[in-house]
């Protein structure tokens, strides 16, 4: 381990020497950062707090516009056809991660190592478990800023502006086509992996193993690596590096492009009226019914010709929801008022 300070970064390094039956030697360097004292005040420690109890205040006060935003609904039905809403699942997951990370974080604070660890000591003392705690909150932080990241596209169909609107409702349709595309693109690939693996892992180090050669498939992909001639140089590497070239590169890329087409075709017919009832309000309503819950009196997506407008919930008519919420106070009618079906 190597350190300079209690507050600035330390390092735990690990070296790593592998033998072969052949007599090579092989080495591995593996580090990873820590700070013991995230507090001191060698590192601003007190702005770090600052910092600390300002994005726990943005996150309870973005949690609380996500649990109004569920409990305003009109009905049951509603509520939890908000919370399975795509986007809100997103912002759902980014709480729960954000929930770990505060765990962790306060684990990692009062870990007995390191509270109890002594700079001046010149003894070995093994800091391996805290580095790996630190990189996984670094790695959470991350992941949570990324999907946070994400989410923020679908703020853009909040604001009154049409291009802006149908910007944030294509990607939320490429999102959507993205899931069925992912599967058959992670066969495909797992396939091609496989493949180079046997026929190029005894030649080319690039392939020695399913996860050397995923990572070379990987760079390939995006056009950041090098050795394609001495693979095709090996042999059946010219008849590989083609056909990788034609499905992965060539057919898979034109159907990514299809696939953002197929739903800027989709939302227009979406703003013209033609499109279907939300998935979310699908499966809310399938759940609903297997719970028992009572139907929605004069629910807009129900009534007919209402089901068309897919963009429902998110184009805020606020009217159609107050008159069928008006609608819910007379459930033991027959029909709903006439205002709400002539509204409808």
């Amino acid at each position: 381990a190597f350190h300079n300070s209690p507050g600035h970064y330390s390092a735990n390094v690990n070296l790593l020497f592998e033998y072969s039956p052949y007599g090579q030697v092989k080495s591995d360097v593996d580090s990873a950062f820590l700070r013991f004292k995230p507090y001191s005040a060698e590192v601003n420690g007190g702005e770090f707090v600052v910092v600390q109890l300002v994005t726990l205040g943005v996150l309870l006060a973005f949690f609380s516009i996500y649990c109004w935003s569920v409990a305003k609904q009109p009905h049951p039905r509603w509520m939890l056809a908000r919370v399975l809403r795509p986007w809100n699942m997103l912002e759902l997951l980014n709480y729960i991660l954000a929930a770990i990370i505060i765990i962790m974080w306060v684990q990692y604070i009062n870990n007995p190592k390191r509270n109890s660890f002594d700079f001046s000591s010149s003894a070995f003392q093994d800091i391996g478990p805290l580095s790996d705690d630190f990189s996984e909150i670094v790695f959470f932080l991350a992941v949570v800023l990324l999907l946070w990241t994400i989410r923020a596209i679908d703020f853009f169909a909040s604001i009154d502006n049409p291009r802006l609107q149908r910007t944030s409702n294509i990607i939320e349709e490429v999102l959507k086509g993205l899931l069925p595309f992912l599967a058959i693109f992670g066969v495909i690939f797992v396939g091609f992996v496989l493949v180079a693996h046997i026929l190029f892992g005894v030649h080319n180090d690039r392939f020695n193993g399913p996860e050397a050669s995923a990572y070379t498939l990987l760079v390939w992909f995006v056009a950041l690596s090098d050795g394609h001639r001495s693979t095709i140089d090996l042999p059946g590497g010219g008849f590989f590096m083609c056909l990788f070239i034609l499905v992965a590169m060539v057919l898979l890329f034109n159907m990514f492009i299809a696939i953002v087409m197929a739903a800027h075709d989709q939302v227009v017919e979406d703003e013209g009226g033609g499109g279907e009832m939300p998935v979310n309000h699908v499966f809310a309503d399938a759940i609903c019914d297997r719970l028992g819950v009572g139907k929605f009196v004069g629910d807009p997506l129900h009534t007919s010709g209402a089901h068309k407008h897919s963009k429902i919930d998110k184009l805020g008519l606020k009217r159609l929801v107050e008159m069928a919420i008006e609608a819910e106070q007379f459930r033991g009618q027959p029909q709903p008022p006439p205002e709400v079906v002539s509204a409808v």
